[in-house]
């Protein structure tokens, strides 16, 4: 799920947790948990995370003037990914 933020200030994109979520910490720790018990670490998706993308940031708007001119380009789809994981790792997630 992809939400627009404004809260955000100075990043372009985060991963949060909703209301009731648990940390990437508490998740790592659960996975380590349930592989220690025999388990195999799947936890599912118990727990997804939300991506807030801050709008006014041309890190955004950038991708955004990518996707209006084709959305379907690679340089387009690797530009996303790239936003993407590094939202989550300042957010936390490996």
């Amino acid at each position: 799920k992809v939400t627009v933020s404004t809260l955000l200030t100075d990043s372009p994109a985060a991963l949060v947790q909703g209301a009731y979520g648990v940390s990437p910490t508490m998740q790592r720790y659960m996975k380590a948990q349930s592989v220690a018990s025999g388990g195999d670490g799947n936890l599912g998706a118990m727990n997804q995370a939300i991506l807030e993308i801050n709008p006014k940031h041309p890190i955004v708007q950038d991708l955004e003037r990518m996707v209006r001119t084709d959305k379907e380009s690679k340089e387009t789809k690797n530009f996303a990914m790239l936003m993407y994981d590094v939202a989550s790792m300042t957010s936390g997630y490996e």
